[in-house]
């Protein structure tokens, strides 16, 4: 079967599953590739950039961008506008269609998730359109598409919230949450093994995501170590030059502290057993590669649909949401003094369903496909 993945360059969320989904399907034999939407599928590199800009900003602004992508998410002009710009595009549309002749398309970014498949109904293409939901937990009400054939998340809260939009419940499935090669199915390391292994102290750890953008406050490092200098930081991810002369001013100010600053990397699961609890904004990505490796996470700063995210964590008694540092700390030294926590956190863990493995939401979009065909066998 020849499957298309479509994603966009605006942070990590839509484009790792794409890959990871991908790399799966060509495992298992299918004719599988993932494709930027704006520069390869309709080219239109403009709007990339704009799309990759405006996110871009707004990861800055964040209760700028809670508000205002509210708004966004319930006028329904902004879909149709999404499918005018594209159908201005439709012939590069056709000339990639003609090019790959995919069997089925996946959108993994949600401007996509409204677009293709209402070109797929209007021009009446015999192409199976189902849609992955890439923040898990939540769906923008403008990506919904009545024409797409399932659709595909990977909680039963996202899956509740698609069916409380509309969306028929048959038509909307669970799938696994399609984590990276570099954290899944990688060996599973206890806290000491993946210290001694990463060359760190075998002592309470903090572990910071920056993520690509660099966007996390550094100030909670200072905060903690003023009341216990005996936690250790590592710090991942991008890690600006004055973000850096920070990170040095504190440790000129705390001799002797633990703040590891490995930047990117691509042993992150390695990096998430070390650690005994997570730092960072709300992103479905980084949060849920710590579910896998039951790690909690104190979430500092919220986009739109990120509560949902958070509820999740917070429904599960995994993780916290507070901006305030004061706060932050609070968490972070409760549970460096509980010798009991990592006990406690283990039963939470227990208990959250979520399942992962990107070999098994393909394995799941080929027999959807293969039902699709069945059910329109004029359409292959």
């Amino acid at each position: 079967m020849r499957i298309a993945l479509i994603y966009i360059e605006a942070g990590k969320g839509h484009y790792i599953p794409s890959v990871a989904i991908c790399e799966a399907l060509v495992q298992q034999g299918h004719d599988a590739r993932y494709f930027n939407g704006f520069t390869e599928v309709f080219d239109r590199p403009d709007i990339g950039e704009m799309a990759s800009t405006w996110w871009r900003t707004m990861l800055h602004m964040p209760n700028v961008e809670r508000k205002l992508e509210y708004i966004l998410d319930r006028i329904p002009y902004v879909s149709k506008k999404s499918y005018k710009i594209a159908k201005k595009s439709i012939e590069s549309f056709f000339i990639w269609l003609d090019e790959f002749k995919p069997d089925v398309i996946v959108p993994t970014q949600y401007s996509f998730s409204y677009v293709i498949p209402e070109i797929i109904h209007e021009f009446n293409l015999p192409i199976c359109c189902i849609t992955y939901s890439p923040d898990t937990y939540v769906t923008p009400i403008q990506s919904i598409n009545p024409h797409t054939y399932r659709y595909l998340i990977a909680s039963e809260e996202g899956r509740q919230d698609l069916i409380s939009h509309g969306v028929e419940p048959d038509r909307v499935d669970l799938c696994a949450f399609p984590l990276r090669n570099d954290c899944y199915r990688q060996k599973q390391l206890t806290k000491q093994e993946a210290r001694t292994k990463l060359g760190i102290k075998d002592k309470f750890t903090v572990l910071i995501n920056l993520g690509g953008e660099g966007i996390a406050s550094i100030k909670i490092i200072e905060s903690v170590l003023k009341e216990d200098s005996e936690v250790q930081f590592l710090i991942v991810g991008k890690l600006g030059e004055s973000a850096l002369q920070d990170i040095n001013a504190i440790r000129d100010e705390h001799p002797g502290s633990g703040i590891v600053t490995p930047g990117f990397v691509t042993n992150i699961n390695e990096w998430l057993y070390a650690s005994d609890i997570l730092v960072g904004k709300a992103g479905p990505n980084a949060m849920t590669e710590a579910l896998y490796c039951r790690r909690p996470y104190i979430v500092t700063s919220l986009l739109y649909m990120s509560d949902k995210v958070v509820g999740y964590f917070t429904k599960y008694h995994v993780g916290w949401y507070t901006n305030k540092v004061k706060e932050q700390v609070r968490l972070i030294l409760e549970a460096k003094n509980d010798p009991d926590f990592s006990a406690k956190m283990d039963k939470y863990f227990d208990s959250v369903p979520m399942v992962f493995g990107a070999d098994k939401i393909s394995k799941q979009i080929v027999a959807i496909a293969e039902e699709y065909f069945r059910e329109h066998p004029k359409s292959r």
